[in-house]
């Protein structure tokens, strides 16, 4: 269940990273534009008031040209110098001031224009970076976290299934060890004292018809030890042999 819930959590945080990501970059995207369309429109203007300034500016000349021939003109065929000189002088000063004023007015603009253009690039970028060094950052706990996760998990399970096999098997061995020799003890104690039983009291009553009491206590002693030592070799090698198959068997099939 903490498996579960720990790969659980760190699936819900990966698709909130991945959600938060997508969100982040199409709102720096729509920022990004609405910037890149908001210079686009300050940079026409700044051309178009450049553009008309210019424009003006020739025609004033034009006009102020026109006008002072005129004025010159006029006041010659008047023959009045003193007000060509005034008109000339008024004139030229009405025009200086207007082109200064106008210099003055198209310098303050493009000033402006260029601070704020520099401002803005500044604003965007150091956003922008702080935008990807925090994505970056999540990005890589989370990565780091799961590597952990899985790793962790890996190793735990390789542990568990060695010691699981380890104690498996010592305990089959173990078990095994104790059944057969219990087995075998015991079958061959009851053998042994059945065939000794059986063979004593056939030799015995054989032996006492047939021959003297000598020659039945001789018989009996080396026909008993030759018949017990090679009834209780052969019954002992069949029921260990047996007992280790079905023993074994039952194991191999549990």
């Amino acid at each position: 269940d903490a498996d579960i819930l720990a790969l659980t959590e760190a699936l819900v945080d990966a698709e909130v990273l991945a959600e938060t990501e997508a969100l982040v970059e199409a709102e720096v995207l729509a920022d990004t534009d609405a910037l890149v369309e908001a210079d686009v429109l300050a940079e026409t203007e700044a051309l178009v008031d450049a553009d008309v300034l210019a424009e003006t500016d020739a025609l004033v000349d034009a006009d102020a040209l026109a006008l002072t021939e005129a004025l010159v003109d006029a006041d010659v065929l008047a023959d009045t110098d003193a007000l060509v000189e005034a008109d000339v002088l008024a004139l030229t000063e009405a025009l200086v001031e207007a082109d200064v004023l106008a210099l003055t007015d198209a310098l303050v603009e493009a000033d402006v224009l260029a601070l704020t253009d520099a401002l803005v690039e500044a604003d965007v970028l150091a956003l922008t970076e702080a935008l990807v060094d925090a994505d970056v950052l999540a990005l890589t706990d989370a990565l780091v976290d799961a590597d952990v996760l899985a790793e962790t998990e890996a190793l735990v399970e390789a542990d568990v299934l060695a010691l699981t096999d380890a104690l498996v098997e010592a305990d089959v061995l173990a078990l095994t060890d104790a059944l057969v020799d219990a087995d075998v003890l015991a079958e061959t104690e009851a053998l042994v004292e059945a065939d000794v039983l059986a063979l004593t009291d056939a030799l015995v009553d054989a032996d006492v018809l047939a021959e003297t009491e000598a020659l039945v206590d001789a018989d009996v002693l080396a026909d008993t030890d030759a018949l017990v030592d090679a009834d209780v070799l052969a019954e002992t090698d069949a029921l260990v042999e047996a007992d280790v198959l079905a023993e074994t068997d039952a194991l191999v099939d549990a």
